[in-house]
């Protein structure tokens, strides 16, 4: 059930109705032309004046020749019109609309994947996200009173819902802490923050064969290794690569060790006789990141 299409349907008003009518009397036969309704199912019908003004209009029932309407669809404004005036079943936004996302068709291309849901992630190089999608750009989602960063709005609650069920809360923080369920949190308000993106390349979730389990929304890892890296990564003694030293010896001394062992000192070093002294250097950054490309991302609300 849902929208009907029905070819070459059209009619003339009998009479004229004002810009608040919700029922049009057709001409005597003419209601017979766009069919019979059922439950549920709908048409999207244009209404024509001599001026040559249109309307879209949404015909709910078919009785005769009267239609029950709701006026002013697809972005039209719903205005007067006169007896002989026309009305067409004409293709328009709305009703390819509905066909595509909601109809016999609509669930076809869901099944296979084709019609975006809430919580599709897509790769862009746009910077403003398309209608009913955000960019993910580590900020939060919530509804019109929350103050969320990226969206606040009513819109946002399935995607808010998916992210809280699915994200625990280290990756998906809600604002003072999460609630009994999504609904309630964000009934209060809450915000949730977005999955970290910026800057980041993306991986797959999961336990993989001999790997690491990563939990789903988990961020980590760090662009360099070095001490007091921001990452927490130091190379330890035995990361470090095999490598040589040239040392300038300005002063020795031969100190008779037990065993008739020598020892040569570093005259400037510190530490006691038999000793080697110290030798302290440091280790530059080791880049870890792969060649990469930097893109956009955005999320279906």
């Amino acid at each position: 059930m849902g929208l009907k299409i029905v070819n070459q349907g059209y009619g003339i008003l009998a009479s004229g109705i004002t810009s608040g009518a919700t029922s049009i009397p057709l001409q005597s036969g003419h209601g017979a032309r766009f069919g019979a309704l059922a439950a549920g199912e709908f048409l999207f019908c244009t209404l024509i004046n001599a001026a040559n003004q249109l309307e879209v209009i949404k015909v709910t029932n078919i009785a005769g020749d009267n239609l029950t309407v709701t006026r002013g669809e697809d972005g039209t404004t719903a205005i007067a019109f006169s007896a002989g005036d026309r009305i067409e079943d004409r293709p328009c936004r709305a009703a390819m609309l509905e066909f595509l996302l909601k109809s016999d068709f609509g669930s076809y291309a869901d099944t296979l994947g084709l019609v975006p849901t809430t919580g599709d992630v897509q790769l862009t190089f746009k910077v403003v996200a398309k209608p009913t999608w955000v960019m993910m750009d580590d900020g939060t989602i919530g509804s019109t009173a929350s103050g969320a960063s990226t969206r606040a709005n009513a819109d946002t609650e399935p995607l808010f819902t998916l992210l809280w069920n699915n994200i625990i809360n280290t990756w998906c923080p809600v604002s003072s802490g999460r609630g009994a369920n999504a609904a309630a949190d964000f009934a209060a308000n809450k915000t949730i923050t977005l999955p970290k993106a910026l800057g980041r390349a993306l991986a797959v979730g999961g336990a993989g064969a001999g790997l690491t389990a990563r939990a789903l929304g988990q961020n980590l890892g760090a662009e360099s290794v070095a001490a007091g890296n921001s990452g927490g990564f130091t190379l330890t003694i035995a990361e470090i690569p095999a490598h040589t030293h040239s040392l300038d010896w300005t002063s020795t001394a031969v100190a008779a060790g037990s065993g008739g062992n020598s020892t040569l000192l570093n005259a400037g070093a510190t530490g006691s006789t038999g000793g080697g002294g110290s030798h302290a250097h440091t280790t530059p950054a080791h880049d870890l990141m792969q060649p990469t490309s930097f893109l956009n991302v955005m999320i279906k609300l």
